[in-house]
């Protein structure tokens, strides 16, 4: 778990630091364009600047990206390691649309900056799996995974259905997270800045809730190390 922590806290500090530049808007031809990509061996995604993606889960892997046909020469696609990163890149664009499939075998993590959406399905394993969203953006979908962990700030969003085993969450800048059908067993959660979130926790919880923040749970759990302040709220549904 302390492994998912350090990940995820460098994570999202590399992309609060990304942002686009402003040589002159590119505005979409809103005549779209579907352009295949022939990346495999991937088991992490990297998205920004807007994209809407779905995520699901196949034998094969497969990527298709449809915008504006005068915008697909300045989409950023590559493969770093394990990392599969989508983005864009030449100054300020305006497309219609900026809309990603992915299939692939297993995921192992997703990172989103920038109001991106994603849609998760299908994935069902005892890996590992990590969630970093900063930017307002939205994470939504089912997963079946081992340790799980989320790293939330900026507004952003996720609810998933599905479960998972031990939990570590970190939440700031009125961020929410939605659990409730996600049980899982152990969990390590610090909210601050007015977040709300919920969850099904069967095992111990430990847990900081500062800056008016509020945690609803479900299921059976052992208080361990709680603190709480600022006004927030620990409360049983």
């Amino acid at each position: 778990m302390k492994r998912i922590l350090v990940f995820l806290l460098s994570t999202i500090f590399i992309l609060s630091a990304v942002f686009t530049g402003c040589e002159g808007e590119i505005v979409g031809s809103e005549k779209l364009e579907t352009e295949s990509y022939d990346y495999t061996g991937f088991t992490m995604i990297e998205v920004e600047n807007g994209f809407a993606l779905t995520v699901k889960q196949s034998q094969s892997y497969k990527i298709e990206i449809t915008t504006d046909d005068n915008i697909l020469k300045y989409l950023d696609i590559n493969k770093t390691g394990n990392t599969l990163k989508i983005g864009t890149s030449g100054g300020s664009i305006s497309p219609t649309t900026l809309r990603v499939e992915i299939s692939m075998p297993g995921i192992k993590g997703i990172n989103l900056s920038s109001g991106c959406k994603a849609v998760i399905t299908g994935f069902n394993s005892n890996e590992t799996f990590s969630v970093t969203l900063t930017g307002g953006s939205v994470l939504t979908g089912d997963i079946v995974s081992g340790d799980v962990g989320f790293g939330i700030s900026s507004g952003s969003m996720v609810t998933l259905s599905g479960s998972g085993r031990d939990l570590m969450v970190r939440s700031s800048d009125g961020s929410e997270i939605t659990l409730d059908e996600f049980p899982v067993n152990n969990a390590d959660i610090n909210i601050d800045g007015g977040g709300r979130s919920s969850f099904n926790i069967n095992g111990r919880l430990d847990t900081v809730l500062t800056g008016g923040s509020e945690l609803y749970y479900t299921g059976e759990p052992k208080m361990g190390d709680v603190n709480i302040s600022g006004g927030s709220k620990l409360e049983k549904r």
